[in-house]
């Protein structure tokens, strides 16, 4: 989570139902198999991505071959090995399957206001389960609501409730969408930007720690068996950090 990793970031690709934009599908007669190319010239490309610390693949709603995915980064990686790409998820059935398509695996869970808090919590357990440690996980925060069909936004709590909920699972990086641009601001309310600024100061000095050496994660049992509080000890440099986070107030 290295603050400046997070300043500037380029979105190279956006992966729509069944398209590739900015990108030819072409027959390969060496591997007898159509490959995709990325339209944009190289020097092009990598000019942009020079300009940042970063960069992005956007994985919208759909199904975009596998394989595709695939060779696009590999395409990236010999072009540039110095920034890398991740990939934004939504879909847990299929992060095994777009696993290898991206230096970090990056999941969006957004469930205010129609599903459990604890949503995050079990997508952010099945994307490590999916990464099997090969590949970094962060986690994209819901930092919005009332558009669309997200009726409202979280509420300040619920927010630093959710972002916990994702570094207690293991999540090395946090990113915040907030569904408006810089001139929308207005859009979502003036309490959930300023707890926003607030998380991301609090956890930007945390970043060498978030990502140290794997975490040991344990619940707190109930007397009724309800298991609700859940934690994550990490150690860096002989010091011991202990996150926290209660999911039985957030299910």
């Amino acid at each position: 989570m290295p603050r400046a990793g997070l300043r500037s970031a380029c979105v190279l690709l956006t992966l729509a139902a069944g398209s590739l934009a900015g990108c030819t599908t072409i027959y390969n007669p060496a591997t007898e198999r159509q490959e995709t190319v990325i339209d944009t010239p190289t020097e092009l490309l990598l000019g942009n991505i020079a300009k940042t610390q970063m960069g992005l693949f956007s994985l919208q709603m759909g199904k975009v071959d596998p394989q595709q995915l695939e060779g696009i980064y590999q395409q990236l990686r010999q072009s540039d090995p110095y920034h890398p790409v991740y990939l934004v998820n939504n879909r847990p059935h299929s992060y095994r399957t777009y696993v290898e398509a991206s230096d970090i695996l990056a999941i969006d869970v957004y469930p205010v206001p129609d599903h459990p808090l604890t949503r995050v919590r079990d997508y952010m357990q099945q994307a490590r389960w999916a990464s099997q440690g090969r590949k970094p996980v962060w986690l994209v925060a819901q930092a919005f609501g009332g558009v669309e069909h997200w009726g409202r936004p979280p509420t300040p709590a619920e927010l630093r409730n959710m972002v916990f909920q994702g570094l207690v699972q293991g999540a090395s990086g946090l990113l915040f969408y907030r569904y408006c641009q810089e001139g929308e601001q207005q859009i979502q309310p003036p309490a959930l930007w300023r707890e926003m600024r607030s998380l991301a100061a609090e956890l930007a000095p945390l970043g060498p720690v978030l990502t140290a050496a794997p975490p040991l994660m344990a619940q707190v049992e109930y007397a009724d068996g309800y298991q609700g509080v859940e934690a994550m000890l990490r150690e860096y440099r002989g010091q011991y950090y202990l996150f926290v986070v209660n999911c039985r107030a957030a299910a």
